[in-house]
């Protein structure tokens, strides 16, 4: 029997022999072993075999898999990679409903025989297709097929020639290959994000399908497919709703980023320091409800501007995380940021098939949200039935002969310190905003850590080297 690692790496692989089949002339690229596979993986139409790219997959998965955490069994990640589309039993079947559930909806495809070379002249579109100023379309906009970085993310001006594409296709495999053999991360909730990484890099730019219009990348895709198996593995056992899309934001934010006083000193730099913070937060929220599930980054559907959404199985176990962190996130608001920034939680079952609206799904979502945005803290606020009032009060602020309050955010005690050639109060949240501040203009790296600190669920720690952030991480 698999277990929920295997279903979630078998899925997020089960795809990725689009890319070695497009990297590869015709019959290129396999070994005698995937080979020998094709009359067991391909599906047939009228006496031909199609979808030959999971012959590719299981050609990854033998040559690429030497390494896995352990717990991860070879061939169980092998089968579920690369029997979805002749799967031979419902374990298999969760990666095939999962992939029906992530293209949206069952289509049609074209049968692409083999040594067609069509999925080989075609690129990513951008989104920046889909924008119309004042009835002037913008023309037509595709991705360079390049590992991710800021200097190829930009889409360019296509002239839509429909040029061979194998050399490029080629190298982003040749890449791939090399980074995923580095992962030798022995946790398989570390192993699985790292995978996840490798796979973005390579697979950021290329299209999922080739069949219908070309926007939807390789890497949304494998991430989708792996969210929704996960969920489905461990998911109640027929319950007509598996999912729990789960949504969370920090209210607060404008006056938490602001609400410092001007002529302080080193105002640029707490502005830096609280705007990261504000998404580190956020994103520490999600690690915690992840980790705390065994479920890697794959099911994060989105975390940016301090909000987020995820993709959980919908069972007690994650009801009782939500639970959990609802509690927690609301302490730490008390206890850390004076009850300036206010974490909101809603969650929503939802089935298979409203998933296929997912537009939709997120306006219900979104009602819910506002639900809770409209009774802030109630997991500290209330107790049973009744009001808390001593949660009501927070601690005490100091007196003027310890220090007075704080120079720069007036809202909480400071302790003396040099600001400017002048002694002034200064609290410590302002006192550690500036030396955030200070250093993250040079740091390349950041690191979470569990345990106590500032964040809901531990702490962040920058460095500008990777070995730096491992050993203030603890890490090394």
């Amino acid at each position: 029997m698999a277990n929920h690692f295997e279903i979630i790496l078998g899925a997020l692989l089960h795809d990725v022999g689009k890319l070695g089949q497009r990297a590869h002339a015709a019959g290129e690229g396999l070994s005698s072993a995937a080979q020998r596979l094709a009359d067991y993986l391909c599906p047939s139409d009228r006496g031909r075999l199609t979808h030959h790219h999971v012959i590719y997959t299981a050609e990854f998965v033998l040559s690429h898999t030497a390494f896995l955490p352990e717990g991860l069994d070879r061939e169980q990640v092998f089968r579920l990679a690369a029997y979805h589309h002749r799967p031979q039993d419902e374990t298999d079947r969760i990666i095939t409903e999962a992939d029906r559930l992530s293209s949206g909806a069952e289509r049609e495809e074209v049968v692409d025989p083999a040594g067609t070379s069509a999925s080989r002249r075609v690129r990513l579109r951008a989104i920046t297709n889909e924008i119309n100023l004042r009835g002037q379309a913008t023309g037509l906009w595709s991705h360079h097929l390049k590992p991710l970085d800021p200097k190829e993310a930009f889409p360019f001006r296509d002239d839509g020639q429909r040029a061979d594409l194998t050399a490029e296709y080629h190298a982003l495999w040749t890449g791939l290959v090399k980074d995923w053999s580095r992962n030798r991360v022995p946790d398989p909730w570390a192993f699985t994000n790292r995978a996840l990484s490798v796979l973005e890099r390579y697979t950021w730019c290329i299209p999922s399908a080739t069949n219908v219009y070309p926007d939807i990348s390789l890497f949304d895709h494998l991430k989708t497919t792996a969210a929704l198996a996960g969920c489905l593995f461990l998911a109640r056992e027929g319950a007509p709703e598996p999912f729990l899309l789960l949504t969370g934001d920090f209210g607060g934010i404008q006056d938490y980023l602001f609400g410092l006083r001007l002529g302080a000193g080193g105002l640029a730099r707490r502005l830096r320091s609280r705007s990261l913070f504000v998404s580190l937060a956020a994103e520490n929220v999600v690690h915690f409800i992840l980790r705390r599930l065994r479920l890697p980054l794959t099911n994060c559907i989105l975390s940016a501007g301090g909000r987020f959404t995820l993709l959980l199985p919908n069972t007690e176990v994650a009801e009782r995380v939500l639970a959990e962190a609802r509690t927690q996130l609301g302490e730490w608001s008390r206890r850390e940021v004076g009850c300036e920034l206010h974490p909101h939680l809603a969650a929503l079952p939802v089935s298979g098939e409203e998933l296929r609206d997912f537009g939709a799904v997120l306006g219900r979502l979104g009602e819910r949200l506002e639900q809770e945005k409209a009774r802030p803290l109630r997991e500290i606020l209330v107790r049973g039935e009744e009001w808390s009032e001593e949660d009501f009060l927070l601690d005490a602020l100091v007196s003027a002969q310890e220090g007075g309050l704080c120079d720069s955010c007036q809202r909480r005690g400071g302790r003396l310190r040099q600001v400017r050639g002048r002694t002034v109060p200064v609290c410590d949240r302002c006192h550690e905003d500036a030396e955030v501040g200070r250093r993250l203009v040079r740091a390349r790296y950041v690191a979470f850590c569990e345990g106590a600190g500032s964040l809901p669920f531990g702490s962040f720690h920058l460095a500008e080297a990777e070995t730096d952030v491992a050993r203030e991480a603890h890490l090394v």
